[in-house]
């Protein structure tokens, strides 16, 4: 159980009966509480003297020293991907322990504060000053206040050092606002002859398009001609094929002597054979 200090003595007590669940061997449960330093006092109120009795290991993590907090933050940032390049200056490190008091999670919070201000101000290294003015304008908000002896003259250094910083920005700034300005003006007479240029070649592809969809429409119509010309021969040959099928059936009807078959064909059916076959001729 994380942050197990958050615990009320309630829900402390059922972690106790949970620890019953267990066999003649052994225990069914291992239960981890996990939490600060309030987690001690919390357990070992009179209330809780059962549950502080099932206790079989307790272990009290000391503070980072300065050498630990070095290493600490190296390996955080090697691990982001920082691959040794020194993010956080010796002296800023320095600092950072000092506020801390080695305390990791104070630490990792100070850290990412720390990077989230330089980042703003386009920093490539953190140093002692942005840390301070980290901790002097969010020092409270984190938890933690700087060690010092003097902290008027570190308010007033990190003041100074954010007043560079903005007149740095505020600089930066006017001089890209200029280029922008010189920019317009070098542009103005080509920009025009540029939009010229643009509604010209604009014209010359809707011309194009238009040439094009003529073309189109021209050859779609003759398709359509040559549609209904097929059609028409198609239902042609179709009414030639059933008058030839008609006289072959006919013919059949007769033999070879000329007497009809008069289930298969009557006088009047060869009578007008005869007659389409003088009509062709």
């Amino acid at each position: 159980v994380d942050e197990a200090q958050n615990l009320s003595r309630d829900a402390l007590e059922e972690v106790r009966l949970l620890s019953n669940l267990q066999t003649d061997e052994n225990s069914l449960l291992q239960i981890v509480l996990v939490g600060q330093p309030e987690l001690r006092a919390k357990v070992e109120h009179p209330s809780l003297v059962q549950l502080a009795q099932r206790v079989a290991v307790s272990y009290h993590l000391q503070p980072l020293t300065k050498e630990e907090t070095h290493a600490y933050v190296r390996f955080r940032l090697d691990t982001s991907g920082a691959d040794g390049r020194e993010i956080f200056t010796s002296e800023a490190v320095d600092c950072i322990f000092e506020a801390s008091g080695g305390i990791p999670r104070a630490i990792n919070l100070i850290c990412d504060a720390a990077l989230v201000y330089g980042y703003a101000d386009d920093a490539k290294t953190i140093t002692a000053e942005i840390v301070d003015l980290v901790l002097a304008e969010r020092g409270g908000a984190l938890g933690v206040v700087r060690n010092v002896e003097d902290m008027s003259s570190e308010f007033a250094l990190a003041a100074d050092s954010r007043s560079v910083a903005d007149a740095n920005v505020h600089e930066r700034l006017a001089v890209l606002e200029a280029s922008l300005g010189e920019l317009k003006e070098q542009l103005g007479p080509q920009g025009e002859r540029l939009d010229g240029l643009l509604q010209a070649e604009r014209d010359k592809v809707v011309e194009i398009m238009r040439a094009q969809l003529d073309d189109e429409r021209s050859h779609s119509r003759k398709l359509m001609r040559s549609l209904l010309r097929l059609r028409h021969e198609i239902r042609d040959l179709k009414e030639s094929y059933d008058r030839l099928r008609r006289r072959y059936q006919v013919l059949l009807g007769f033999d070879g002597q000329g007497t009809a078959d008069s289930e298969a064909a009557s006088p009047v059916d060869l009578v007008n054979v005869m007659t389409d076959l003088k009509k062709d001729a």
